[in-house]
């Protein structure tokens, strides 16, 4: 997991200087690797309450999670945000 971690961070350090797509303002990029203590989902949703608990937080924020656990229908539903798109592809 280290090894993917470090990876993913050199791929985030590559596009945001070279891709202009990701250079945008107000695009915000995290990663939060095997390190962070809890499950990705669970992480995900706490930081998205986080923000919906901030003065200054756009109700048009657009939210997307991708994942095949059941519990991301739950866990995308019980955040009542208009916008939230939850992805899952079954190959």
């Amino acid at each position: 997991m280290a090894r993917l971690h470090s990876q993913l961070q050199y791929f985030i350090k590559v596009k945001v200087s070279t891709d202009p797509l990701w250079q945008r303002k107000g695009l915000t990029i995290i990663l939060s690797g095997h390190d962070v203590p809890g499950e990705g989902e669970h992480k995900i949703m706490d930081f998205i309450r986080h923000i919906r608990s901030q003065p200054n937080y756009d109700p048009d924020t657009r939210h997307c999670l991708y994942g095949l656990d059941a519990d991301l229908m739950m866990l995308g539903l019980s955040t009542h945000e208009l916008r939230f798109s939850l992805l899952r592809c079954l190959i």
